[in-house]
């Protein structure tokens, strides 16, 4: 349902390579495919997508949400659980 409000992946899997060129986290989740990066391409959706992480992260479907920008550009990342 996050599609339906905009939401857009940016980054999922990442190899050690191009998590070292995207200035990832050394332990970064995404080299064990447990992290999605996401965009809201609608300003207007974005409260709302962020109140869904925070919901499906409260049931336990992902571990946890974080919206940070570390160079990247502003963005949300989804931890998930192995």
């Amino acid at each position: 349902d996050l599609e339906a409000l905009g939401w857009r992946t940016t980054s999922a899997y990442r190899d050690g390579l191009t998590n070292h060129l995207v200035n990832g986290a050394v332990e970064s989740d995404h080299m064990d495919a447990l992290a999605l990066d996401g965009v809201v391409d609608n300003p207007a959706h974005r409260a709302r997508v962020q109140k869904r992480l925070r919901e499906l992260e409260a049931l336990g479907v992902v571990r946890w949400v974080d919206e940070h920008d570390r160079g990247s550009g502003l963005h949300f990342h989804v931890a998930m659980e192995p």
